[in-house]
Protein backbone atom coordinates (compact mmCIF):
# COMPACT_ATOMS: atom_id res chain seq x y z
CA UNK A 1 0.00 0.00 0.00
CA UNK A 2 3.17 2.42 0.80
CA UNK A 3 4.58 1.75 -2.68
CA UNK A 4 1.07 2.50 -4.15
CA UNK A 5 0.93 5.53 -2.09
CA UNK A 6 4.63 6.35 -3.38
CA UNK A 7 4.00 5.84 -6.84
CA UNK A 8 0.82 7.83 -6.66
CA UNK A 9 2.26 11.11 -4.65
CA UNK A 10 5.50 10.74 -7.43
CA UNK A 11 3.29 10.39 -10.97
CA UNK A 12 1.26 13.84 -8.94
CA UNK A 13 4.57 15.98 -8.31
CA UNK A 14 6.18 14.91 -11.97
CA UNK A 15 3.11 16.44 -13.31
CA UNK A 16 2.72 19.79 -11.68
CA UNK A 17 6.37 19.99 -12.43
CA UNK A 18 5.70 19.29 -16.38
CA UNK A 19 3.04 21.65 -16.32
CA UNK A 20 5.59 24.32 -14.14
CA UNK A 21 8.41 23.86 -16.51
CA UNK A 22 8.10 22.32 -20.08
CA UNK A 23 5.84 24.68 -21.74
CA UNK A 24 8.16 27.57 -23.35
CA UNK A 25 8.54 31.22 -22.13
CA UNK A 26 10.76 32.85 -24.59
CA UNK A 27 11.70 32.47 -27.79
CA UNK A 28 15.14 30.89 -27.67
CA UNK A 29 12.97 28.11 -25.69
CA UNK A 30 10.63 27.75 -28.45
CA UNK A 31 13.52 27.13 -30.79
CA UNK A 32 15.39 24.51 -28.66
CA UNK A 33 11.63 23.27 -28.19
CA UNK A 34 10.84 23.12 -31.54
CA UNK A 35 14.05 21.73 -33.21
CA UNK A 36 14.00 19.29 -30.48
CA UNK A 37 10.50 17.73 -31.00
CA UNK A 38 10.53 17.80 -34.92
CA UNK A 39 13.88 15.50 -34.92
CA UNK A 40 12.33 13.24 -32.76
CA UNK A 41 8.89 13.31 -34.85
CA UNK A 42 10.94 13.10 -37.61
CA UNK A 43 13.03 9.73 -36.44
CA UNK A 44 9.90 7.81 -35.03
CA UNK A 45 7.69 7.98 -38.23
CA UNK A 46 11.36 7.13 -40.04
CA UNK A 47 11.73 3.93 -37.89
CA UNK A 48 8.03 3.40 -37.91
CA UNK A 49 8.73 2.56 -41.84
CA UNK A 50 11.15 1.70 -41.86
CA UNK A 51 14.00 -0.53 -40.01
CA UNK A 52 14.32 -0.03 -36.07
CA UNK A 53 17.85 -0.28 -36.41
CA UNK A 54 19.33 -1.50 -32.91
CA UNK A 55 16.21 -1.70 -31.79
CA UNK A 56 15.49 -5.18 -33.98
CA UNK A 57 18.55 -6.45 -32.27
CA UNK A 58 17.26 -6.12 -29.42
CA UNK A 59 14.10 -7.12 -30.32
CA UNK A 60 14.97 -10.51 -31.86
CA UNK A 61 17.31 -11.56 -28.63
CA UNK A 62 14.11 -12.43 -26.45
CA UNK A 63 12.47 -13.18 -29.57
CA UNK A 64 15.33 -15.94 -29.99
CA UNK A 65 15.25 -16.66 -26.38
CA UNK A 66 11.55 -17.21 -26.34
CA UNK A 67 12.20 -19.71 -29.23
CA UNK A 68 14.62 -21.70 -27.36
CA UNK A 69 17.16 -20.68 -29.78
CA UNK A 70 20.83 -19.29 -29.33
CA UNK A 71 20.20 -15.69 -28.79
CA UNK A 72 23.84 -14.79 -30.76
CA UNK A 73 22.48 -16.29 -33.78
CA UNK A 74 22.76 -14.03 -37.07
CA UNK A 75 19.61 -12.17 -38.08
CA UNK A 76 19.02 -11.19 -41.89
CA UNK A 77 19.15 -7.25 -42.08
CA UNK A 78 19.93 -7.09 -38.34
CA UNK A 79 22.80 -6.28 -36.95
CA UNK A 80 24.40 -8.63 -34.50
CA UNK A 81 23.56 -9.10 -30.73
CA UNK A 82 26.63 -7.98 -29.17
CA UNK A 83 25.20 -7.32 -25.61
CA UNK A 84 25.00 -9.44 -21.67
CA UNK A 85 22.58 -12.48 -21.87
CA UNK A 86 20.73 -11.22 -19.25
CA UNK A 87 19.55 -7.77 -21.24
CA UNK A 88 18.03 -10.49 -23.45
CA UNK A 89 15.87 -11.82 -20.77
CA UNK A 90 14.51 -8.29 -19.94
CA UNK A 91 13.91 -8.13 -23.98
CA UNK A 92 11.34 -11.19 -23.40
CA UNK A 93 8.23 -8.68 -22.66
CA UNK A 94 8.72 -6.85 -26.05
CA UNK A 95 9.57 -9.61 -28.26
CA UNK A 96 5.85 -11.01 -27.18
CA UNK A 97 4.84 -8.12 -29.26
CA UNK A 98 4.92 -7.17 -33.03
CA UNK A 99 8.20 -5.20 -33.55
CA UNK A 100 6.85 -1.96 -34.35
CA UNK A 101 4.39 -1.88 -31.61
CA UNK A 102 7.23 -2.73 -29.08
CA UNK A 103 9.37 0.15 -30.80
CA UNK A 104 6.82 2.61 -30.62
CA UNK A 105 6.76 1.52 -26.50
CA UNK A 106 9.94 1.25 -26.41
CA UNK A 107 10.18 4.98 -27.42
CA UNK A 108 7.98 6.09 -24.90
CA UNK A 109 9.77 4.33 -22.58
CA UNK A 110 11.99 6.56 -23.68
CA UNK A 111 10.80 9.66 -23.03
CA UNK A 112 9.55 8.76 -19.33
CA UNK A 113 13.33 8.12 -18.66
CA UNK A 114 14.11 11.22 -19.98
CA UNK A 115 11.55 12.93 -18.56
CA UNK A 116 12.10 10.89 -14.83
CA UNK A 117 15.64 11.68 -14.74
CA UNK A 118 15.47 15.36 -15.23
CA UNK A 119 12.78 15.52 -12.90
CA UNK A 120 14.57 13.55 -10.12
CA UNK A 121 18.10 14.90 -10.44
CA UNK A 122 16.75 18.68 -10.16
CA UNK A 123 15.11 17.93 -6.69
CA UNK A 124 18.37 17.26 -5.91
CA UNK A 125 20.04 20.25 -7.43
CA UNK A 126 17.53 22.92 -6.05
CA UNK A 127 16.39 23.11 -2.27
CA UNK A 128 13.45 24.42 -3.59
CA UNK A 129 11.49 25.62 -6.51
CA UNK A 130 12.78 28.74 -8.62
CA UNK A 131 12.18 31.29 -11.00
CA UNK A 132 15.11 29.75 -13.10
CA UNK A 133 13.21 26.64 -13.73
CA UNK A 134 12.56 26.94 -17.36
CA UNK A 135 16.19 28.47 -18.33
CA UNK A 136 17.42 25.87 -16.36
CA UNK A 137 15.60 23.31 -18.27
CA UNK A 138 15.77 24.19 -21.83
CA UNK A 139 19.67 24.90 -21.56
CA UNK A 140 19.99 21.40 -19.97
CA UNK A 141 17.69 19.87 -23.08
CA UNK A 142 20.36 22.65 -25.24
CA UNK A 143 23.29 20.85 -24.24
CA UNK A 144 22.21 17.20 -23.91
CA UNK A 145 19.70 16.90 -26.93
CA UNK A 146 22.60 15.62 -29.86
CA UNK A 147 22.73 13.08 -27.37
CA UNK A 148 19.21 12.20 -26.67
CA UNK A 149 17.95 12.68 -30.28
CA UNK A 150 20.75 9.87 -31.36
CA UNK A 151 19.86 7.58 -28.63
CA UNK A 152 16.08 7.99 -29.86
CA UNK A 153 17.17 7.61 -33.55
CA UNK A 154 18.83 3.73 -33.08
CA UNK A 155 16.17 2.58 -30.57
CA UNK A 156 19.61 1.95 -27.86
CA UNK A 157 18.89 1.65 -24.49
CA UNK A 158 20.94 3.73 -22.49
CA UNK A 159 17.67 5.45 -21.19
CA UNK A 160 17.42 2.24 -19.13
CA UNK A 161 20.69 2.52 -17.72
CA UNK A 162 19.93 6.43 -16.98
CA UNK A 163 17.31 5.47 -14.63
CA UNK A 164 19.71 3.30 -13.13
CA UNK A 165 21.94 5.77 -12.39
CA UNK A 166 19.86 8.56 -11.46
CA UNK A 167 17.95 5.96 -8.81
CA UNK A 168 21.79 5.52 -7.45
CA UNK A 169 21.90 9.57 -7.62
CA UNK A 170 19.13 10.01 -5.27
CA UNK A 171 19.50 6.68 -2.88
CA UNK A 172 22.85 7.97 -2.12
CA UNK A 173 21.44 11.33 -1.25
CA UNK A 174 19.28 9.21 0.89
CA UNK A 175 22.37 7.90 2.73
CA UNK A 176 20.78 4.20 1.23
CA UNK A 177 23.89 2.68 0.48
CA UNK A 178 22.60 -0.94 -0.49
CA UNK A 179 19.87 0.10 -2.49
CA UNK A 180 22.13 2.35 -4.64
CA UNK A 181 24.71 -0.49 -4.85
CA UNK A 182 21.84 -2.85 -6.61
CA UNK A 183 20.50 0.17 -8.74
CA UNK A 184 24.33 0.73 -9.98
CA UNK A 185 25.24 -3.12 -10.62
CA UNK A 186 21.46 -4.14 -12.63
CA UNK A 187 22.78 -1.09 -14.84
CA UNK A 188 26.45 -2.49 -15.23
CA UNK A 189 24.61 -6.53 -16.00
CA UNK A 190 23.00 -5.05 -19.17
CA UNK A 191 25.95 -3.24 -20.12
CA UNK A 192 28.75 -2.71 -18.18
CA UNK A 193 31.10 -0.84 -20.28
CA UNK A 194 30.71 2.73 -19.11
CA UNK A 195 29.31 2.72 -15.82
CA UNK A 196 31.59 0.06 -14.18
CA UNK A 197 34.25 3.60 -13.52
CA UNK A 198 31.26 4.69 -11.06
CA UNK A 199 33.11 1.38 -9.04
CA UNK A 200 35.94 3.54 -8.64
CA UNK A 201 34.56 6.35 -7.23
CA UNK A 202 32.82 4.13 -4.66
CA UNK A 203 35.94 3.05 -3.32
CA UNK A 204 37.44 6.39 -3.13
CA UNK A 205 34.11 7.45 -1.20
CA UNK A 206 34.36 4.81 1.30
CA UNK A 207 30.80 3.70 0.13
CA UNK A 208 31.49 -0.17 1.27
CA UNK A 209 28.31 -1.33 1.31
CA UNK A 210 27.55 0.29 -2.39
CA UNK A 211 29.99 -1.53 -3.67
CA UNK A 212 29.58 -4.86 -2.28
CA UNK A 213 26.04 -4.91 -3.14
CA UNK A 214 27.02 -3.86 -6.79
CA UNK A 215 29.46 -6.38 -7.57
CA UNK A 216 27.13 -9.27 -5.88
CA UNK A 217 23.85 -8.05 -8.04
CA UNK A 218 26.29 -7.79 -11.36
CA UNK A 219 27.28 -11.55 -10.74
CA UNK A 220 23.67 -12.81 -10.11
CA UNK A 221 22.45 -11.39 -12.52
CA UNK A 222 25.12 -11.85 -15.40
CA UNK A 223 25.78 -15.63 -14.00
CA UNK A 224 23.21 -17.43 -11.82
CA UNK A 225 20.50 -15.75 -14.35
CA UNK A 226 21.99 -17.83 -17.20
CA UNK A 227 22.16 -20.42 -15.07
CA UNK A 228 18.72 -20.54 -14.28
CA UNK A 229 17.50 -20.39 -17.70
CA UNK A 230 19.80 -22.17 -19.57
CA UNK A 231 21.57 -24.51 -17.06
CA UNK A 232 25.24 -24.33 -16.14
CA UNK A 233 26.74 -25.51 -19.41
CA UNK A 234 24.19 -23.19 -21.74
CA UNK A 235 25.13 -20.26 -18.99
CA UNK A 236 28.88 -20.74 -19.68
CA UNK A 237 28.44 -20.99 -23.66
CA UNK A 238 26.37 -18.10 -23.98
CA UNK A 239 28.66 -16.18 -22.14
CA UNK A 240 31.41 -17.78 -24.14
CA UNK A 241 29.83 -16.54 -27.03
CA UNK A 242 29.01 -12.80 -25.34
CA UNK A 243 32.27 -12.42 -24.94
CA UNK A 244 33.15 -13.24 -28.70
CA UNK A 245 30.46 -11.41 -30.51
CA UNK A 246 31.83 -8.58 -27.91
CA UNK A 247 35.22 -9.11 -28.73
CA UNK A 248 35.26 -8.74 -32.49
CA UNK A 249 33.27 -5.69 -32.47
CA UNK A 250 36.26 -4.23 -29.97
CA UNK A 251 39.59 -5.36 -31.75
CA UNK A 252 37.53 -4.52 -35.32
CA UNK A 253 36.87 -1.26 -34.34
CA UNK A 254 39.45 0.49 -31.58
CA UNK A 255 41.32 2.99 -32.21
CA UNK A 256 39.83 3.26 -36.25
CA UNK A 257 37.58 5.57 -37.68
CA UNK A 258 34.58 3.64 -36.54
CA UNK A 259 35.78 4.60 -32.84
CA UNK A 260 34.30 8.07 -32.41
CA UNK A 261 35.76 7.98 -29.03
CA UNK A 262 38.07 11.27 -28.16
CA UNK A 263 40.74 9.33 -27.44
CA UNK A 264 40.93 7.53 -30.47
CA UNK A 265 40.94 10.93 -32.49
CA UNK A 266 43.64 11.99 -30.66
CA UNK A 267 45.39 8.67 -31.11
CA UNK A 268 45.00 9.35 -35.09
CA UNK A 269 46.29 12.55 -34.71
CA UNK A 270 49.57 11.24 -33.22
CA UNK A 271 50.35 8.42 -35.74
CA UNK A 272 49.37 7.40 -39.76
CA UNK A 273 46.00 5.97 -39.67
CA UNK A 274 44.02 5.46 -43.06
CA UNK A 275 40.76 6.96 -42.50
CA UNK A 276 39.42 6.46 -45.68
CA UNK A 277 35.94 4.69 -46.00
CA UNK A 278 36.97 3.73 -49.36
CA UNK A 279 38.91 0.92 -50.00
CA UNK A 280 40.34 2.71 -52.72
CA UNK A 281 41.64 6.02 -51.20
CA UNK A 282 43.41 6.60 -48.57
CA UNK A 283 42.99 9.63 -46.28
CA UNK A 284 45.10 10.42 -43.28
CA UNK A 285 44.63 13.01 -40.75
CA UNK A 286 48.33 13.33 -38.38
CA UNK A 287 49.75 16.00 -37.43
CA UNK A 288 52.60 13.93 -36.03
CA UNK A 289 53.81 10.36 -37.67
CA UNK A 290 54.64 8.89 -34.59
CA UNK A 291 55.32 5.15 -34.46
CA UNK A 292 52.24 3.74 -33.25
CA UNK A 293 53.98 2.19 -29.62
CA UNK A 294 54.62 5.71 -28.94
CA UNK A 295 51.79 7.45 -29.83
CA UNK A 296 49.35 4.63 -28.02
CA UNK A 297 51.72 5.30 -24.62
CA UNK A 298 51.00 8.78 -25.27
CA UNK A 299 47.18 8.63 -25.08
CA UNK A 300 47.41 5.93 -22.30
CA UNK A 301 49.91 8.60 -20.10
CA UNK A 302 47.45 11.63 -20.94
CA UNK A 303 44.45 9.40 -19.59
CA UNK A 304 46.07 8.08 -16.63
CA UNK A 305 46.94 11.64 -15.60
CA UNK A 306 43.42 13.18 -16.63
CA UNK A 307 41.88 10.06 -14.15
CA UNK A 308 44.46 10.95 -11.41
CA UNK A 309 42.64 14.77 -11.47
CA UNK A 310 39.26 13.68 -11.13
CA UNK A 311 39.53 10.84 -8.89
CA UNK A 312 41.91 13.67 -6.54
CA UNK A 313 38.99 15.95 -6.89
CA UNK A 314 36.32 13.26 -5.31
CA UNK A 315 38.81 11.53 -2.71
CA UNK A 316 39.13 14.29 -0.40
CA UNK A 317 35.65 15.10 0.83
CA UNK A 318 34.10 11.91 2.28
CA UNK A 319 30.25 11.01 1.82
CA UNK A 320 29.14 12.01 5.01
CA UNK A 321 29.93 15.62 3.99
CA UNK A 322 28.75 15.67 0.12
CA UNK A 323 25.82 17.58 -0.37
CA UNK A 324 23.22 16.84 -3.22
CA UNK A 325 24.89 19.80 -5.29
CA UNK A 326 28.60 18.22 -4.68
CA UNK A 327 26.80 14.39 -5.03
CA UNK A 328 25.62 15.67 -8.29
CA UNK A 329 28.89 17.50 -9.58
CA UNK A 330 31.29 14.28 -8.76
CA UNK A 331 28.82 11.69 -10.78
CA UNK A 332 28.93 14.46 -13.80
CA UNK A 333 32.81 14.42 -13.35
CA UNK A 334 32.87 10.61 -13.56
CA UNK A 335 30.94 10.43 -16.39
CA UNK A 336 33.21 12.92 -18.20
CA UNK A 337 36.43 11.24 -17.92
CA UNK A 338 34.53 8.00 -18.57
CA UNK A 339 33.22 9.42 -21.84
CA UNK A 340 36.41 10.96 -22.78
CA UNK A 341 38.53 8.52 -22.34
CA UNK A 342 37.15 5.55 -22.65
CA UNK A 343 37.60 3.88 -26.40
CA UNK A 344 34.01 2.80 -28.84
CA UNK A 345 32.21 5.75 -26.55
CA UNK A 346 29.83 6.82 -28.99
CA UNK A 347 27.25 9.67 -29.24
CA UNK A 348 24.37 7.78 -27.94
CA UNK A 349 26.42 6.92 -24.59
CA UNK A 350 26.78 10.75 -23.77
CA UNK A 351 22.87 10.49 -22.64
CA UNK A 352 24.50 9.35 -19.57
CA UNK A 353 25.80 12.76 -19.09
CA UNK A 354 22.47 14.00 -17.78
CA UNK A 355 23.99 15.03 -14.65
CA UNK A 356 27.30 16.65 -16.01
CA UNK A 357 24.90 18.50 -18.52
CA UNK A 358 22.16 19.71 -15.85
CA UNK A 359 25.22 20.91 -13.52
CA UNK A 360 26.32 23.33 -15.51
CA UNK A 361 23.13 24.25 -16.78
CA UNK A 362 22.44 25.20 -13.69
CA UNK A 363 26.01 26.67 -13.03
CA UNK A 364 25.35 29.18 -15.86
CA UNK A 365 22.41 30.55 -14.93
CA UNK A 366 22.82 30.92 -11.28
CA UNK A 367 25.46 34.16 -10.19
CA UNK A 368 26.90 32.22 -7.51
CA UNK A 369 27.93 28.53 -7.08
CA UNK A 370 29.38 26.33 -3.78
CA UNK A 371 31.95 25.05 -6.42
CA UNK A 372 35.26 26.27 -7.18
CA UNK A 373 35.94 28.63 -10.61
CA UNK A 374 38.37 25.91 -11.24
CA UNK A 375 36.37 23.36 -11.06
CA UNK A 376 33.72 24.74 -12.72
CA UNK A 377 35.69 25.70 -15.60
CA UNK A 378 37.30 21.51 -15.66
CA UNK A 379 33.54 20.89 -15.82
CA UNK A 380 32.99 22.80 -18.91
CA UNK A 381 35.80 22.05 -20.67
CA UNK A 382 35.03 18.58 -20.75
CA UNK A 383 31.38 18.99 -21.64
CA UNK A 384 32.52 21.00 -24.19
CA UNK A 385 34.74 18.19 -25.56
CA UNK A 386 32.53 16.01 -25.58
CA UNK A 387 29.69 17.83 -27.15
CA UNK A 388 32.09 17.46 -30.24
CA UNK A 389 30.64 14.04 -30.79
CA UNK A 390 27.40 15.78 -31.97
CA UNK A 391 29.07 17.42 -34.61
Amino acid sequence: MEALQWIITNVSDGLNWMKARAKPKCWWHWIVFSVFWLCMFIHLVTRLFGKTADFATFWWAGRLLLKGKDIYTPVQGVMPYVYPPFFAVLMIPFSLLPQKIAYLLWQLGQIFGFAWSYYALEKLLLEKVDSQANDRLYLTLLLWSPFVIDNWRVGQYNHLQLICLTAMTVLLAQRKQKEAGFMLGLAIATKPFFLAPILIWFVIKRLWWSFSICIVTTIILVWFVPVLIWGVNGAIDSLFRWYEQASTVVTGELMTTRDKSLISSLYRLLTPVDVSLDSNQHVFVNWLSLPPQVAMAIVFVLGVILAIITLDHCYHRPMVETDNRRLIWEIGLILNATMLLLPLADRHHCLLMLPAFLWLANSLIVTSSNIQCANKFYLSCSNRMVSLRAC
